[in-house]
């Protein structure tokens, strides 16, 4: 260090003195929102503030986690976007240096450096639904094509030594982050979930938020999602910016003609079996009709979780359209087996 006559004073006793230090830091606002093509139709400009999305991110100081997500969708070719902060929302929308993107106009990178000075649009070459995250600590980003699958497997399913120990998710209809399953659990339980019936980019351990409303005494134990109390549950996760496990009762339902009414409620609901090879048994068909079968999960339609039985096996809707129809006789039951998910009605 030298002081201000010139003295060098490193490495030996120096008397006090003062010195400015300027600290350089990069700027993160409070939110940032995507414009881009992709949100552009009949009725709005995608580069506008009406048509921007807003990314997700944490409740904690953007300092300490700079992490910002966004989903969306393109449906055609060659899609540009630019990123914009919540001061250039609240001043001047398209004010430089603020709108965020990379270097080079038009640069069709999947990851790379961002800049907020003279920023370029970045470009999206292949239509789909992809997630866009950004590091604004460093200014990097990354676009991956969005998850639309889900597995589990743990210590109950070989830890997914083979493609087979991993048991399909089943897609909330209309949600690319929503699944579901029922499942028999043991006491001290352990499993993980992935986007694809292996190992990568799997949680288990690492859950934001825990729901055990059906008293599971689920906890993360560091690496996994752990049970202690034996049962049946109906495990309900979300794979999104924040990743959300419930463990809900696994509440099985009638619906509709053969339930008597078009209503979840309690006098439609299955048996639910004591054993982890046990099935579960509707009420008995209110009438000569069309089945119908579901789960539910707040914030959703009954039929975005319903399912049918088709030559011996469960057959989820999933993400598919309308099923086609099984007629069955007032007095006829339905019996499912959730373990190896077959069903057949008598």
């Amino acid at each position: 260090i030298t002081t201000a006559d010139g003295e060098v004073v490193a490495g030996k006793t120096a008397a006090p003195f003062k010195f400015k230090a300027t600290l350089v830091a990069p700027v993160i606002a409070s939110a940032y929102y995507l414009v881009g093509d992709m949100f552009t139709n009949d009725n709005v400009n995608g580069w506008s503030a009406e048509a921007m999305k807003q990314f997700t991110h944490s409740e904690v100081n953007v300092y300490d986690d700079p992490i910002f997500t966004v989903k969306f969708e393109t449906t055609k070719e060659n899609q540009y976007w630019k990123i914009i902060p919540q001061d250039n929302v609240d001043g001047e929308f398209w004010a430089n240096p603020g709108v965020v993107g990379p270097a080079t106009d038009g640069d069709p990178a999947m990851s790379g450096v961002l800049t907020r000075d003279g920023a370029g649009a970045g470009k999206i070459e292949v239509p789909g639904k992809y997630t866009l995250t950004i590091n604004m600590m460093d200014y990097s980003y990354t676009i991956e094509p969005t998850p639309l699958e889900l597995y589990m497997t743990g210590s109950n399913y070989n830890w997914g030594g083979t493609e087979s120990d991993w048991v399909p998710m089943i897609p909330v209809n209309g949600s690319d982050e929503d699944f579901w399953t029922i499942i028999y659990a043991s006491a001290d339980e352990m499993v993980k979930f992935a986007p694809q019936a292996g190992w990568g980019n799997d949680f288990g351990g690492n859950v934001d938020v825990i729901n055990d409303v059906a008293g599971a005494g689920a906890v993360n134990d560091g690496t996994n999602l752990k049970f202690a109390n034996a049962g049946w549950y109906m495990l309900h996760v979300v794979n999104g910016a924040t990743r959300k496990v419930e463990i809900l009762e696994p509440n099985v339902y009638l619906m509709g003609d053969a339930a008597g009414e078009w209503n979840i409620a309690d006098s439609h609901k299955f048996t639910i079996p004591a054993t982890a090879d046990g099935t579960f048994e509707s009420p008995a068909f209110a009438a000569d009709c069309e089945l119908r079968m579901c789960v539910s999960i707040d914030g959703f339609d009954w039929w975005k979780t319903e399912f049918m039985i088709f030559d011996g096996k469960i057959d989820f809707r999933g993400r598919g359209g309308d099923q086609a129809r099984v007629n069955v006789t007032a007095g006829q039951k339905a019996y499912l087996n959730f373990k190896n998910r077959t069903g057949n009605i008598k």
